[in-house]
């Protein structure tokens, strides 16, 4: 199979214990070739696109498996969206939730995947009809990407590309007009910002959504049984949870994350 893309002059971490370290590897549609600089060579014509990889490191993606605990249930205002995978439910789901609160207030939303706009890029034109008059932000399930219409674009003042510090990204069409994605929270927050939402109003409601709803008390015989958690402890638990995942993010980026010199960040 020949190759659409190679990388060279590189050093592959192949995580294959028979050859762990290669100097080039070479792939075609999202799948590995050739690895190594005689087979990659066998695998390219001269259609490929070489990468000279200057003697950088190459890995295979890295799946980070994490939470957004607090930020999550702060998050979690307005329309669920967990599980609407094609835009038919999308759009249902937030015509309910603009029937709800009236046309021209806040339309918040939460849990938003990006299955219903696989066929299509998202653009909030494709939501018309449903959002309303009134603005529209709507988070992404996984916190790094958020959706919002022309509306709230208009109250945010975007109306085209920004430059951010960091990968934040105004999603703009060919013409140069934002399509209403927004990516990363610098991005996100030109919108954010503007909802208005008092800040002990979000607070509480962050609480409220990651209170438990039951508890196993111990029994000695039997194993435990669920039960309702009272009233009187369940802000300790609420508490108790966001104060640990603090903790526990702190210990992490202390012990584990360490800032890199500058000079290992060029390289």
């Amino acid at each position: 199979m020949t190759a659409r893309f190679a990388i060279t002059n590189a050093s592959v971490r192949t995580l294959d214990t028979r050859q762990p370290i290669a100097d080039a590897i070479a792939w075609t549609d999202g799948v590995i070739v050739a690895v190594g600089e005689s087979d990659v060579r066998r695998a390219i014509d001269a259609g490929t696109e070489i990468i000279d990889g200057s003697g950088r490191t190459v890995t295979p993606g890295l799946v980070d498996g994490h939470q957004h605990l607090f930020m999550g249930a702060e998050r979690a205002r307005g329309v669920d969206l967990n599980g609407a995978r094609d835009l038919d439910e999308f759009r249902t789901r937030v015509r309910a939730g603009r029937a709800e609160v009236g046309p021209d207030t806040w339309l918040l939303g939460y849990g938003a995947e990006y299955a219903p706009f696989r066929s299509a890029p998202y653009h909030y034109e494709l939501l018309a009809g449903a959002d309303g008059t009134g603005p529209m932000l709507l988070w992404s399930f996984d916190m790094h990407s958020a959706f919002v219409n022309e509306a709230a674009l208009r109250m945010a003042g975007v109306t085209g590309a920004r430059h951010f510090a960091d990968a934040s990204c105004v999603v703009c069409d060919d013409d140069g007009r934002p399509t209403g994605e927004l990516r990363e929270w610098l991005a996100m927050d030109l919108v954010g910002e503007r909802t208005g939402a008092p800040p002990l109003e979000v607070f509480q409601r962050a609480m409220k959504n990651v209170m438990p709803v039951v508890e196993v008390k111990a029994r000695r015989v039997g194993g435990g049984k669920p039960t309702p958690v009272q009233e009187a402890t369940n802000m300790a638990y609420a508490a108790a949870a966001v104060v640990g995942a603090v903790l526990l993010a702190g210990f992490l980026l202390s012990f584990f994350l360490p800032e890199p010199a500058p000079e290992k960040v060029a390289a």
